[in-house]
């Protein structure tokens, strides 16, 4: 039997063949591509991106980037820049009466700010309210000794603000207080600042340090003056009877303390509230309320001693 010998190979053939094997191979890559690279991971983009993006990129993150922009401080070191246009300084003497200039400047500026909120009327001028006020209260003592002696001293100081000062005229200064609690501690340092410089820059005005001294008497130690205060909000309530402390405290260290008032326990209540509260000062006031509680209870035990 004969044997079968294979045919001969055909490199025509086997070159034709391999190339069209090349070619399916190229041509699914091109197809399938976006699963290919997901295969491999790969984050590179496909070959057919274009070069320039059109949708916008995020700008690289420099880590010690700023700008005169960016915003400094804590959120109430910002409301406080915003009111004031400086950012919160603490003046080196509480009861040192600031530059005529100066805390007029920064009178205004906060007056103008207020006056265009929304919860007051078109128009109104806060500072213009305030000048008029002031010498209203000045003209006007409230009755600080004695009050509890007869109904009609207790009367009167329950009413003392609205008699002085007027109904609209107070419902005015009662929002300001409370819709602006959030801005209580620059507004009370500034409103202080100008109180202690009015003796000095408008004399006119009756406000003097005596002025300063009754009221802040009357609201640490009679009925009317703390009813007044526990119908404020927290915040506002701390930083009032705060700077009603300083101003009896400067009395004391003058010499001036004609109705005998003993703050410790107002230093002690206020201590508390301020404690509580998110203040850009809040250890300045607490070291001078310790300071001052010091001292009081210094002069108690001279007092005891003689």
């Amino acid at each position: 039997m004969q044997k079968k010998t294979k045919p001969a190979s055909n490199p025509t053939a086997r070159i034709v063949y391999v190339t069209i094997v090349v070619f399916a191979v190229i041509l699914f890559g091109w197809t399938q591509r976006e699963t290919i690279r997901g295969w491999f991971g790969a984050d590179e983009p496909s070959i057919d991106e274009p070069l320039a993006s059109t949708e916008p990129r995020p700008e690289p993150v420099r880590e010690l980037a700023t700008t005169d922009a960016t915003p400094v401080g804590s959120e109430a070191e910002q409301r406080w820049t915003g009111l004031v246009g400086e950012p919160p300084t603490w003046p080196l003497d509480l009861t040192d009466p600031p530059e005529c200039e100066a805390i007029r400047s920064s009178f205004e500026r906060v007056c103008g700010v207020i006056g265009t909120r929304d919860y007051l009327k078109p128009g109104t001028d806060v500072c213009a309210l305030l000048r008029e006020v002031s010498p209203r209260l000045a003209a006007n003592s409230p009755v600080v000794s004695g009050e509890l002696r007869d109904f009609a001293s207790i009367l009167a100081n329950a009413f003392h603000l609205f008699r002085s000062v007027g109904r609209e005229r107070l419902a005015t200064l009662r929002s300001i207080a409370d819709e602006e609690s959030a801005l209580v501690e620059p507004l009370a340092l500034v409103g202080w600042r100008w109180l202690i410089s009015r003796e000095a820059c408008d004399p006119g005005s009756g406000v003097t340090n005596d002025t300063l001294y009754d009221y802040s008497a009357f609201l640490v130690q009679t009925l009317g003056g703390q009813a007044y205060l526990r119908r404020r909000p927290p915040n506002v309530e701390a930083l009032v009877t705060f700077y009603a402390l300083v101003a009896l405290e400067s009395a004391v260290e003058r010499g001036h303390n004609p109705h005998g008032i003993d703050p410790r326990p107002e230093i002690r209540r206020a201590r508390e509230l301020i404690r509580d509260r998110p203040l850009v000062f809040g250890d300045r006031y607490l070291e001078w309320l310790d300071a001052t509680d010091r001292r009081w209870e210094s002069r108690a035990r001279t007092t005891a001693g003689d």
